[in-house]
């Protein structure tokens, strides 16, 4: 067996490579090197060798710059995502998004106080039906309470009612009922329409109703309709809530904006408690009766 060495490259190349005694090198030189000097200073021929700049070297820069291309335009988006979110999330805590009508608040900022001109009383026929502003229905009788004046319906005036106490007293002076009431609406913004009037008027009066606690309002109809031939839009919802004191928990009510006269407008309102629905249907019954005039 020959000794180690540099020998001609017995793989028909120019140059020698080493033999080891056991197996060639990898490298080659076009001299030799003496017999007694292996390649690589002592390095292992059989030892790959890591040359600087190699393919490792070459695959992890143009990943290193492929990153720095791309992170600028990524955390942009991760940032307007998040914003996008926010948003969402606050509008849906506003009532603005969602099928559910306005969150559980009550927000009166916008609508008018009650004045002394919402008690206000135009004569009106008495022929057995109830007006108020340019709007009547049927009188109901018992157990339904005779027409009396109710000033705390929200941009109205000349408004008449009739109720039934549901629960007396559930605070001290204070019952619930249920009602239904006529009266003029005061022209102003928003009043262009029965629709256009709507949204205002469903918040106010829950606001002017249900004061400070929550209520989360949930719109079951909406839609246009026509009163006596007269232009009118109709909402019915559900009222949730906790007052205290008070076994209902909710109830259902109907709004009617009806266009009376050029830019006047009247209402036609109705609560039904929960806990008296079976006076629901006569609620309903009223808004093919209503009439304009008088």
């Amino acid at each position: 067996m020959a000794e180690a060495g540099w020998y001609p490259d017995p793989a028909g190349g120019e140059g020698y490579r080493y033999w080891d005694g056991d197996r060639w090198s990898a490298q080659t030189q076009l001299r030799p090197g003496g017999t007694s000097a292996a390649p690589g200073a002592g390095h292992d021929p059989s030892t790959p060798i890591v040359v600087k700049g190699s393919s490792d070297d070459d695959e992890d820069e143009p990943r290193a710059g492929l990153w720095s291309q791309v992170k600028g335009p990524v955390v942009i988006i991760a940032i307007v995502l998040v914003t996008i979110i926010a948003l969402i999330w606050a509008l849906m805590q506003l009532g603005v998004l969602g099928n559910r009508g306005p969150g559980p608040s009550n927000p009166t900022e916008f609508c008018p106080a009650v004045t002394d001109g919402n008690y206000s009383v135009d004569p009106h026929p008495r022929d057995g039906r109830v007006y108020g502003g340019e709007l009547s229905y049927p009188q109901l009788g018992a157990p339904w309470s005779a027409p009396t004046v109710d000033g705390r319906v929200p941009f109205g005036r000349d408004v008449q009612t009739q109720t039934i106490t549901i629960e007396q007293n559930y605070r001290p002076g204070q019952n619930w009922v249920a009602s239904v009431l006529v009266g003029e609406l005061i022209d102003g913004d928003g009043f262009q329409s029965p629709e256009a009037g709507m949204d205002m008027v469903a918040r106010c009066i829950v606001g002017a109703f249900y004061g400070d606690s929550p209520v989360q309002r949930e719109d079951v109809t909406r839609r246009p309709m026509v009163v006596d031939g007269r232009e009118a839009f109709m909402l019915e919802m559900h009222l949730s809530f906790d007052v205290r004191g008070l076994q209902a928990k909710g109830e259902t009510a109907i709004i009617i904006i009806v266009n009376t006269s050029g830019s006047k407008n009247s209402i036609y309102y109705a609560s039904i408690p929960d806990n008296a629905q079976q006076y629901l249907p006569t609620a309903r019954d009223l808004v093919n009766q209503l009439r304009v005039g008088g």
